[in-house]
């Protein structure tokens, strides 16, 4: 309760919890009549009645999003049982049996007149769950069921719940207490198919978005920063005046800029976007009209930031350019991307600071673009110093930025991501693998 007051605030959806469960409770009254109603579920019943009136009330619409809004009840229809088939939104009929699995409890619950205080608590818990999973699915339906398309994906993790409550209504189905139930064989069977198809439907949700969604997103999130980048460095308000969302990550061009111009703001914009650090020394950065190799080139078009880069000619030919930078030291680390040749034996990259603080780093081998690397500050001085030598091999650095701790810890957890993922599952394998012995080995101690 306390989230869907807080929800009332938000003009968010999480009010619908207050709906599940007066549901919830006139579903346990309308099984038990004869019960007489206590005064803690009046209570309930009527704390939960004043939330959801006052979610009502002062609901909010923004005129510019009525476009988005379903036009006619068939196309709201369509669009609700579209959420309700995710992970085959393409399909709408799928609906019902995705969903099959929470009507059949529902109805064994109110049939059977299963009394058992164990089932009746799960099953309460599922119908909770589920009941708010519709309910957000009919609020996407209204709100976003215009434009005729299946769900985004950004609703995909409220969708997906509706799978796990499925899911956990089957197990509920499955167990030895309904007499009636069909054979082992056809049960096992209707399951796997049920399973096996929900499954599919991840994976081609998944595949679909890998292939082309996320590369797209990610191609306009790119430019965006490009843009913002420039934006922050040159203080030019033709780069953004006038344009719109996708061009820029916000509605409106001049919202966008007087935020940009709040001082505290741009202190914490991120490291992408984030003001370099000052120049002290004259060394030229590289002119953008430069050879350079071409997938380097490629990833120039986006990474919009200054950078230097040294080459070496012949076999014995060693280059090295120095650049010196303020560290005024706001935050405790600092930044930069480098990339190189293939034959990292004769490239290297330095971050000199102070007297004797020197890291020394190796440019990617052969990576087709820019590796961010990222160090503690320990002077008011940086000095990067890059260092090519023998024959066509080559350096580059980007300017500096400034990094919180945070944003450097996760920059070490992205680069090892696979370990943790492979750890990850390890973990869950051993939790599956031993949950049945730990259920065994359970001990009901006597009350007192």
């Amino acid at each position: 309760m306390a989230a869907g007051a807080l929800a009332c605030l938000a003009q968010a959806s999480g009010f619908f919890a207050m709906v599940c469960v007066l549901g919830s409770m006139i579903l346990r009254l309308a099984r038990n009549r004869l019960r007489p109603i206590d005064h803690g579920t009046l209570v309930t019943a009527f704390v939960c009645l004043a939330f959801v009136v006052v979610a009502i009330f002062t609901r909010t619409d923004v005129p510019g999003h009525a476009v988005l809004h379903a036009q006619s009840l068939s196309s709201f229809g369509v669009a609700f049982a579209r959420c309700l088939a995710w992970p085959w939104p393409e399909r709408p009929w799928l609906a019902a049996l995705i969903y099959l699995p929470l009507l059949g409890l529902l109805y064994r619950n109110l049939a059977s007149g299963d009394s058992s205080a164990a089932s009746a608590g799960q099953s309460r818990g599922i119908f909770l769950v589920g009941a708010w999973v519709i309910l957000q699915a009919a609020a996407i339906a209204w709100a976003r069921g215009g434009p005729g398309n299946g769900p985004a994906s950004r609703y995909a993790d409220i969708l997906a719940l509706g799978l796990i409550v499925n899911l956990c209504a089957l197990l509920l189905l499955s167990e030895a207490g309904n007499q009636r139930r069909p054979p082992h064989w056809l049960r096992g069977s209707l399951a796997a198919v049920w399973i096996s198809g929900l499954l599919a439907g991840v994976f081609t949700d998944s595949r679909e978005n890998f292939a082309g969604a996320l590369p797209a997103f990610r191609a306009m999130v790119k430019s965006q920063e490009s843009l913002l980048r420039r934006y922050v460095l040159t203080g030019d308000e033709a780069l953004l005046r006038g344009k719109i969302y996708p061009e820029i990550p916000y509605p409106e061009s001049s919202m966008l800029i007087r935020l940009l111009g709040v001082a505290a703001l741009r202190e914490n914009l991120p490291a992408v976007l984030r003001a370099p650090l000052p120049l002290l020394s004259t060394a030229p950065s590289v002119s953008r009209s430069v050879t350079l190799p071409s997938p380097l080139d490629r990833s120039l078009e986006i990474a919009a930031r200054d950078f230097w880069m040294v080459r070496s000619n012949a076999p014995g030919d060693a280059k090295i350019v120095e650049v010196a930078f303020g560290n005024p030291g706001r935050l405790p680390f600092v930044e930069c991307q480098t990339a190189g040749s293939s034959d990292r034996g004769a490239t290297r990259l330095a971050a000199i600071q102070g007297d004797a603080a020197v890291i020394a780093f190796r440019p990617p081998s052969g990576n087709p673009g820019w590796r961010v690397i990222s160090f503690p500050r320990k002077s008011d001085r940086l000095e990067m110093r890059a260092t090519a030598s023998g024959a066509d091999n080559w350096v580059a650095f980007t300017r500096p930025v400034e990094l919180g701790r945070l944003s450097h810890w996760s920059n070490i957890l992205r680069r090892q991501w696979k370990p943790l993922v492979i750890a990850g599952a390890a973990l869950l394998a051993a939790s599956l693998l031993t949950a049945p012995w730990f259920s065994r080995s359970t001990v009901n101690l006597p009350r007192t």
